[in-house]
């Protein structure tokens, strides 16, 4: 049975009518395909500024959940999260879902009375006194019972928080399951190794087909339509993370392309069955994009500009910023700043009108490191920015084009004022980074020391820039002295116990990750995955392999257990 029948004179008319029904030329100007593809889509219904967002899914997710968070949007399932201390050297992956059929069963275990939550179908006690939660990545340290209850309890508490939501937003990872035969129950990843060796017969890897996926979908809208939000609007999508490996005797691109192609196909039809389910395409987005603008160096992870366009795009369609007046605009932003970043990405004509608007994109694309607004907002600043730091501005711009002789040509003299000194000293390191030179940054450092003799950052980078270099030595004794004056600063004891574990010394790190609180997100989930590393001897990324926008766990249950 077809999923869509139109007559010939509708389909015709669709034709005619669509401007993206055929496909653009190599070069073409503005092209919706290269360098990173933007694929229309259709909105059927429109997100209210800063309203609670629930996102249920694989890594993706989180990065969506980061953006959303950071355009000014309430994302409740991450306050559970953070009201838990027993989340706190976890993370925000904890949340990960990759399957269908994992989705499905947190969904029914918060929201449907019907089919609670049971420990002997969940908990399993590995070694004396320590558990794990068969539900949760399988790289989770085991710990005590009561650790993996109140874990259970902080989960099944961000998933209830779906009731309070209008928007949900599902990303589908894998169609690569891993089935409980015991139980009866799909889990999410894979089990511990030292489960499959224990019971041979317990665990089964499920390659789920068609039917099994759009079955799952429908129960998951099923559950989301009964027990959530009365205006419920869902929005679909597929992850554009690929499988990192397969647990198939074949190619992981094959594997990956069928996993992909079954999530894409029912996404399709549960959406034509819906009218209150939208398809949003980041898989497409990001897979018909050049590969180098879109995927990092492991081929895997969506670079972040590819994150941001697909975020962005998002929210400008879904809330219509164009539809907002100046008022409008301007109450959202005093309420939450970092909506700026959507709200006045193409608002050319308020820049130029509000300098106070102009003013706040400066300062939000500033904090999040947006260069391309940074410089849209730089233009309609005048002199609400002093020069000097207007001349700052423009060289984090230029280094970020990769022109760093001329960030170094703009960066002759520090600003005025003193809270924007740090910023000229780190991009002036920056620089000198950049370009390879190592004798040249060792004096910027030494500047930025006599400028502030009280701040860790000059030794900090410069030691992650001799670690790059596998110069652990010395960047060891820059990390020494860089603690000296951290004040427990996340990012230096980050830093330090990254470069622990590249140089062996993992019970110091595992000792040292015991005391990091982390101070954003970001944070929580580097934290996270250096914990992961240093208790189950996970190799860290080569601090000279690592890309500049460090990967989540991902649509696959952790490289080391299937190598």
């Amino acid at each position: 049975m077809p999923l869509l029948t139109l007559s010939g004179p509708d389909a015709m008319a669709n034709l005619k009518a669509n401007p993206a029904a055929t496909w653009p030329m190599r070069g073409s100007f503005g092209s919706r395909l290269e360098p990173l593809a933007k694929p229309g889509f259709t909105p059927s219904f429109k997100l209210a500024a800063g309203e609670p967002i629930f996102t249920i899914g694989s890594c993706f997710a989180r990065h969506v959940e980061t953006m959303l968070e950071q355009c000014g949007f309430a994302i409740p399932s991450r306050a559970a999260v953070k009201a838990d201390p027993q989340f706190a050297l976890i993370g925000h992956n904890i949340l990960n879902n990759y399957g269908v059929p994992s989705i499905r069963n947190e969904l029914r275990w918060a929201l449907d009375p019907a089919c609670p939550f049971t420990e002997d179908q969940a908990f399993v006690e590995v070694t004396p006194g320590k558990f794990v939660d068969l539900h949760l990545n399988h790289a989770i340290k085991p710990t005590s019972l009561d650790v993996v209850r109140a874990r259970r309890r902080a989960i099944l508490a961000g998933y209830q928080a779906v009731r309070d939501c209008r928007v949900v937003i599902v990303t589908l990872g894998l169609a690569e399951c891993w089935f409980d035969t015991w139980t009866g129950i799909y889990l999410n990843t894979a089990p511990r190794r030292s489960l499959l060796r224990r019971w041979p017969e317990r665990f089964q890897l499920h390659v789920l087909d068609y039917a099994d996926v759009l079955a799952g979908l429908e129960e998951i809208l099923a559950l989301l339509r009964n027990y959530g939000h009365p205006d419920l609007r869902v929005m679909m999508t597929v992850s554009p993370v690929p499988l990192t490996s397969t647990f198939r005797a074949q190619d992981v691109m094959l594997a990956n392309t069928y996993s992909k192609a079954v999530l894409r196909a029912a996404a399709e039809a549960v959406c034509l069955r819906h009218d209150w389910v939208d398809y949003y395409p980041s898989f497409e987005s990001v897979t018909l994009s050049e590969r180098g603008a879109a995927l990092e160096d492991d081929m895997v992870h969506p670079t972040h500009g590819a994150i941001w366009l697909n975020t962005t795009r998002m929210i400008r369609a879904y809330v219509g910023a164009d539809a907002l007046g100046p008022q409008d605009i301007a109450a959202t932003i005093a309420e939450n700043p970092m909506a700026a970043l959507t709200l006045l990405a193409e608002r050319e004509d308020l820049l130029a009108a509000d300098p106070a608007l102009a003013m706040a994109l400066y300062g939000a694309a500033a904090k999040a490191g947006r260069m391309d607004l940074l410089e849209r907002a730089l233009g309609h600043v005048g002199d609400r920015v002093p020069a000097d730091e207007q001349d700052l501005t423009r060289a984090r711009i230029a280094l970020s084009r990769g022109d760093v002789a001329g960030a170094l040509a703009l960066l002759q003299h520090e600003p005025t004022r003193r809270a924007a000194r740090g910023q000229f000293w780190a991009t002036k390191l920056n620089a000198q980074l950049a370009q390879g030179d190592l004798e040249a940054a060792r004096m910027v450092a030494q500047g930025w020391s006599a400028s502030n003799p009280r701040t860790a950052e000059p030794f900090r980078l410069l030691g992650v820039a001799y670690a790059a270099r596998r110069q652990f030595d010395a960047a060891l004794r820059l990390f020494e002295a860089a603690l000296d004056l951290s004040d427990d600063d996340a990012r230096v004891l980050l830093d330090y116990a990254d470069l622990l574990l590249q140089t062996g010394r993992r019970s110091e790190a595992q000792a040292l990750l015991d005391t990091i609180h982390p101070g954003n997100p970001a944070q929580t989930d580097r934290l996270a995955r250096l914990r992961l590393w240093a208790w189950d001897s996970i190799a860290p990324i080569p601090v000279d392999a690592a890309p500049a926008f460090q990967p989540d766990f991902d649509d696959i249950y952790e490289e080391v257990d299937v190598q």
